[in-house]
C-alpha cells in the first residue's frame, strides 16, 4: 500500500551506526589478501580487483546509508489482544528522499532503552516482531506489518524501533532508531467453558419486578413521550393525547439483566514454584472464559478481587466485557490503575449470581450461598468438551 508522504513531524532518530557483520569481514579479508597479492607480484589485474572490492565496500556503505537517512518510521496503535491470538504492529515506513529510493528494509522493535530509563517489556509477552518492506520509492509512504502470538498476559511496553539495510551487496549494515514510547495490552486467554455451566445459577433475567429505570422494549409501562416520526400508532395514548392536545406515545421498561459477580481468589507468590504460577494463570483464564460466557448468555458481570473487593461493577455489553478483560490483564501489575477499577465491596442484590475462581479446590475463601466453585486444578469440571485440559509442570518445579 503506497501513498504520497505528508510533512507531519518527524519521531526523533536517537541513533545511527554501521554495522559490519561476518559477509561484510569475510568480504574485507579477501580484499586484504588481494592488495597483498597484488603488492607481492606488482600484477595489474590484482591492483585492479583488489580497487573494485574496495569500490564495492564503499558503494554499499553509501547506496544504504544514504537510503536510511531520508527515512522515517511510525509505529500506528496496537489494538488489544489475547494470549495465544494475534497481534498484529504496524508501521508507516516513509522516505523523505527526493531521488533514492530505500531497498530491503528490515524492522524491528529494540529490547534496550536509555540509561536512567525503564526498559520496554514487550520481550516479557511476545516474540521478537520484525517486518520487511522491499522497496519505499522517493516521497512515498508504504505500510508494513509484523505479526506475533502473545505469550503471556499484561501491559506489553515498546519504546524503540530500528529500521536496517545491508542494500544492495549485503557488506555494510546501516541501522537507525526512533524512539517512540507506546503500550499494548494483552488479555488473558478466555478458558474453554462448558456451553451449560451458568445454567445451575438460575435464569438470566431479574426475577423481580424490578427494572431498569430507562426506556426499552418491554412488558411493563415505563412512561409517557410526545409522538415522533416513526413511532408506531399501536403505542400512542389516546386518552393522554386528548387530555394534552397533542400526540404522546407510552412507553416501556427493559427488564434489567441478572447481576454475576466473579469472584477470583489467587494464592500469593511464594519464591518461584512454576506450578504455583501456572495454576495461577489458568485461574486468571478460567475467570476470562466464565465472564466471556456470562456476557454471551446476557448477565451483567462484575469482578471481585477476593480480599481486595469489587474492582470493577457489574455491567453488561461487549464495553464492559473488554473493560473486565483489561481488569484481568493488569490487575497483578504494581504500576497500572486506570479507570473503571473500585475500591469498594460488591453489594449483591438477592437476585444476584456468585461464580468463585480459585486456584486449588481446598482453597478457603466463603463463598455466598448457591455459588458456583470453579478450580484451576480441576478442569474435567469446567472444561468444554472436546478441549484439551491445559498442561503443567510437575509439583515443586521450580524456574531456571
Amino acid at each position: 500500500m503506497i501513498a504520497h508522504a505528508s510533512h507531519a513531524g518527524r519521531p526523533p532518530a536517537v541513533r545511527r551506526r554501521y554495522h559490519l557483520h561476518l559477509p561484510g569481514v569475510i568480504y574485507a579479508a579477501v580484499a586484504v589478501f588481494t592488495a597483498i597479492g597484488a603488492i607481492n607480484s606488482q600484477n595489474n589485474l590484482l591492483f585492479w580487483l583488489f580497487g573494485v572490492a574496495v569500490a564495492g565496500l564503499i558503494l554499499s556503505g553509501f547506496v544504504s546509508g544514504s537510503a536510511l537517512m531520508g527515512v522515517q518510521v511510525e509505529r500506528e496503535p496496537i489494538a488489544e489482544c489475547a494470549v495465544g491470538g494475534t497481534m498484529v504492529i504496524r508501521y508507516s515506513v516513509r522516505n523523505r528522499n527526493r531521488f533514492i529510493p530505500a531497498c530491503a528494509l528490515t524492522i524491528t522493535e529494540s529490547h534496550a532503552d536509555r540509561r536512567g530509563r525503564t526498559p520496554p517489556t514487550w520481550a516479557a509477552h511476545l516474540p521478537q516482531p520484525m517486518a520487511f518492506v522491499a522497496h519505499v520509492g522517493p516521497r512515498q509512504v508504504v505500510h508494513a506489518e509484523a505479526v506475533v502470538s502473545p505469550t503471556r498476559r499484561g501491559e506489553a511496553t515498546f519504546s524503540r524501533i530500528t529500521v536496517s539495510s545491508a542494500f544492495p551487496f549485503g557488506l555494510t549494515r546501516k541501522s537507525v532508531t526512533f524512539e517512540q514510547p507506546q503500550g499494548a495490552i494483552v488479555h488473558p486467554s478466555p478458558a474453554p467453558v462448558r456451553p451449560g455451566l451458568l445454567r445451575a445459577l438460575g435464569p438470566q433475567g431479574d426475577g423481580s419486578a424490578a427494572a431498569l429505570r430507562s426506556a426499552g422494549v418491554g412488558g411493563e409501562y415505563y412512561g409517557l413521550r410526545e409522538y415522533a416520526p416513526g413511532d408506531s400508532h399501536r403505542l400512542i395514548a389516546w386518552r393522554a393525547s386528548a387530555r394534552t392536545g397533542q400526540l404522546v406515545v407510552r412507553q416501556t421498561s427493559r427488564p434489567a439483566p441478572r447481576r454475576l459477580w466473579i469472584v477470583l481468589e489467587l494464592e500469593p507468590r511464594l519464591g518461584s514454584d512454576e506450578r504455583a504460577d501456572s495454576l495461577r494463570e489458568e485461574a486468571v483464564s478460567l475467570a476470562a472464559g466464565v465472564a466471556t460466557a456470562a456476557f454471551e448468555q446476557g448477565y451483567a458481570v462484575g469482578l471481585s478481587l477476593g480480599a481486595e473487593g469489587t474492582r470493577l461493577a457489574a455491567r453488561s455489553g461487549r464495553s464492559a466485557l473488554r473493560a473486565l478483560l483489561t481488569e484481568l490483564a493488569l490487575f497483578d501489575a504494581p504500576s497500572v490503575s486506570h479507570a473503571g477499577a473500585q475500591a469498594a465491596a460488591p453489594l449483591p442484590g438477592r437476585s444476584d449470581a456468585f461464580v468463585v475462581v480459585s486456584q486449588r479446590s481446598e482453597a478457603g475463601l466463603t463463598a455466598p450461598p448457591g455459588a458456583l466453585r470453579l478450580s484451576a486444578n480441576e478442569p474435567g469440571a469446567w472444561i468444554a468438551s472436546g478441549a484439551e485440559p491445559p498442561a503443567r509442570p510437575p509439583d515443586g518445579a521450580a524456574r531456571a
